[in-house]
Parts: C-alpha cells; structure tokens; sequence
C-alpha cells in the first residue's frame, strides 16, 4: 500500500516521466522515446488515440501511456478499487459483465512485436547458439 489508499496503487510513468508518483520528467526523453519507438512529436502527444481505449476517460494520455486520475488504475484506467477492497472494472461507467463469463481471443503477432525484437536482444547478448544438451 504505497499511498495509503488502494493496495493496488502502482504509478506506470509515461516514458517521458519517473519516479514513485512519475512527477519527475526526464532531462532528455530522447533515447527514451526511440526506445519505445515514439518519434519526437508522438513523445509528448497528448492524444487520447496513442493510448489503450483512450484511457477509458478516467486519465489522461501522454506519450501513448494513461497517466490515471486518482483512484483509477491499470495501463487503460479501467480499474478501480470498490468498497470491499476488490478490484472494479470500469466503476460508474455502465459496464456489466456477461452472464456466460468471459471470451478471451488469442491472436498471432507480427514478428516485428516479438520473433524480431526477440532475435535482436538475444543478438545484443552475444548468444552464440550452442544449446545444453
């Protein structure tokens, strides 16, 4: 319990920002940036369109990441704490779950998002490919 309020309070800093409660932006967001393959202007772009479901209108977005308003949580904004301490999906916002549970879809990702980003890091690290059998 970090703030005294939600147990499950976790500040997920935009890339241009750090520290406990992200109020400490970075001197030179650059590297940073690139890293996560922004351009110089989608860095600091405070379009609700660069963030996961437009932060669910309960934050707000910077850099392509929710900054959440007080009491929200999750990488959309999507979760809030009830009064019995669970987790909440989308409180106050006419969201109920299905009656048959829940549909989860699998998809194939592009080999740019893992297979190469992957093939990329593991060449950073200088494997070798030689296996331990």
């Amino acid at each position: 319990m970090r703030d005294g309020r939600t147990p499950h309070a976790r500040c997920e800093c935009p890339i241009t920002r750090h520290g406990l409660d992200c109020a400490i932006p970075l001197r030179d967001p650059t590297q940073q940036c690139a890293l996560y393959s922004h351009t110089a202007a989608t860095c600091h772009s405070h379009a609700r369109s660069l963030c996961l479901n437009g932060c669910n209108l309960n934050g707000w977005c910077e850099g392509g990441f929710c900054k959440c308003k007080p009491g929200s949580y999750g990488a959309d904004c999507a979760l809030s704490t009830g009064a019995d301490g669970r987790p909440v999906l989308l409180a106050g916002q006419g969201y109920a779950p299905r009656r048959q549970g829940i549909k989860v879809y699998v998809y194939e990702l592009p080999p740019v998002t893992n297979t190469w980003a992957y093939i990329a890091r593991v060449g950073e690290q200088g494997w070798s490919g030689a296996r331990d059998d």
